[in-house]
This record gives structure tokens, sequence and C-alpha cells, in this order.
């Protein structure tokens, strides 16, 4: 019976505890109200941003979410417009050649499979002036994702690069000849439907670009590699 009392005495100063900070915290904020000095929205959506954010630059204020190491992100500038604590955790995507030492978890997850490097180096992905394709993974719509190969010799493998299949063979800048004494109709059809007209030896208009390419704009890629 003792110590149910003391526990009930104890939990009523708890409570009593709790109802005195609540009071004065409401102190506080009548004060402030009475003083003309409204709580600002900001500064609470200021403190709760602080507390999700990564990464911070109190100089510049440029925050960064705190992804986990290898993630890719679209960057919509020029890299020397960030600051510098931020390009020692963030790489663009050029392919370029990093040591094994130096940038060891990085290397655990992508190993070799974006092309082979120096000894004691391995290689970011290269994404300079291409477009990404999600790894088909059983999904069916890469039908020749027996023909790509990463650095790792892995096929299908996360790094592996495709040449341009269509650009090359049908929609590339092109022209037709068609040969004296040959018949064509008017209509475009074949040698056995239509009325057919003579032509002497003849090319047509030269049509289409360099490559093949839906319409696009330039971003830069980076890489996190610490």
């Amino acid at each position: 019976m003792r110590n149910f009392g003391i526990e009930k005495i104890a939990a009523t100063i708890s409570i009593l505890g709790a109802l005195l900070a609540i009071g004065i915290w409401l102190g506080s904020i009548q004060s402030r109200l009475n003083n003309s000095t409204p709580i600002k929205l900001s500064e609470r959506l200021e403190a709760l941003e602080k507390s999700l954010v990564g990464i911070r630059d109190e100089n510049s204020s440029k925050q960064m979410i705190n992804l986990p190491i290898g993630s890719i992100i679209p960057f919509s500038s020029d890299l020397d417009k960030i600051g510098d604590d931020i390009k020692t955790k963030w790489k663009l995507c050029d392919g370029k050649e990093l040591r094994k030492t130096e940038y060891k978890e990085l290397y655990g997850l992508i190993g070799k499979s974006w092309g082979n490097a120096s000894s004691g180096n391995f290689k970011i992905p290269d994404l300079r002036g291409v477009f990404l394709r999600g790894a088909d993974l059983g999904r069916g719509l890469d039908l020749d994702k027996e023909s790509r190969v990463n650095g790792e010799n892995k096929i299908g493998g996360i790094g592996s690069f495709q040449e341009d299949q269509i650009g090359k063979k049908a929609f590339d800048s092109h022209s037709h000849s068609i040969g004296r004494g040959q018949t064509v109709d008017d209509q475009g059809g074949g040698r056995n439907r239509g009325d057919y007209i003579h032509l002497s030896e003849k090319e047509s208009y030269e049509m289409g670009g360099s490559e093949t390419r839906p319409k696009n704009v330039y971003i830069n890629f980076l890489i996190k590699v610490k």
C-alpha cells in the first residue's frame, strides 16, 4: 500500500510539472503577443527544414538533401556556381577516375561497372550527351539487352552503354537514287499498279539531320561520392 501511495504521489508531481511547463510556454507566447512580436511561421518552417537537411552551407544558405552515396541527380546550373563543401561530396558525371582508397564506399557500390581505369582507380559514370534508360529487369522492353555489357563484363548490367541503332540506319540524312529507265507511279507505289511515268536518273531531296533525337534540354548530372 505504501508503494502504491508513493507511485501515486510521483505521478501527480509529474503531471503538475508538465502543466507548469505548458503554463510557462503559454506565458512566453502571451508575452511576445503583448510586446507586438508575433511568432513567424517562417521561423518554425526554417527550424523544421534545418532538421531535415543533411548538408547546409551557412554562408550561402545553399542546401542539398542528404542522399545516399552513389545517387545521381540532375543539376540545373554550372558547377562553378556551387559551394566547395558540396563539390567535395558531389562530382560531375564525366567519366573521371577516382582513387579507390579515397572513395572506398562509392567504389564498393559501383566497382568497375562504368569502365576500366588505371591501377588503384575506378571510373564514375560518364553521362555527358546521353539519355538515361532504366534497367529492364525482366520487363521485356529492351529487346537488345543481351548486347549490352558493362565494365565488369556483366550482360545487361548497370553502366552498360548502348549505341544508337535507328539513327544510323533509317533516319539520318540520306537520299535515294532512281536509275534511268525505271518506272514509278505518281503516287509512289510499285510497278504493278497505277499509271506509270518514265524518269531520267535523279536523286531525291536529302532529308533528316545528323542524329535521331527527341526534343531535349541540356542538364548536368552529378553523382554523390562521399
